[in-house]
């Protein structure tokens, strides 16, 4: 029951925040989407992990360059959650989304055999998924 609960105060937090950006201007919805996980992200349990894996894979650098890090971190996933409702605006406009080779895309998505499409995470990542279904 209290997991039922968790669940469903979870969905209502994801769909006011999907609402909520969806009113602002993608620009805004970015930043806001930033600037709040920046603030909330280092303070939750999840960053102690990264803080660990980080600390692992560069043992030369200081704790404030890891901080800078993982406040890195929290701030593109806000970015990325800022601009998801805003996903088709922002397919649509060719200064924000560069696709070098669709002709690559287009024949793995027409040959009538399943595939496996790779992408970097750079930037919003999510954009990869929506241009790949059109």
């Amino acid at each position: 029951m209290r997991q039922r609960v968790s669940h469903a105060l979870q969905a209502s937090i994801a769909l006011l925040g999907f609402v909520v950006f969806r009113a602002l201007p993608v620009d805004l919805a970015s930043w806001v989407g930033g600037a709040l996980l920046r603030w909330i992200g280092p303070r939750l349990k999840v960053s102690h992990i990264a803080r660990r894996n980080l600390r692992a894979a560069f043992p030369n650098k200081t704790d404030d360059i890891l901080e800078t890090i993982v406040r890195q971190m929290w701030d593109h996933l806000g970015r990325v959650l800022g601009e998801f409702p805003h996903s088709a605006t922002l397919m649509a406009d060719p200064n924000r989304v560069q696709v070098t080779r669709p002709d690559i895309i287009a024949a793995l998505r027409d040959d009538g055999r399943p595939g496996i499409f790779f992408s970097a995470h750079i930037g919003n990542w999510e954009l990869a998924s929506v241009f790949t279904l059109r």
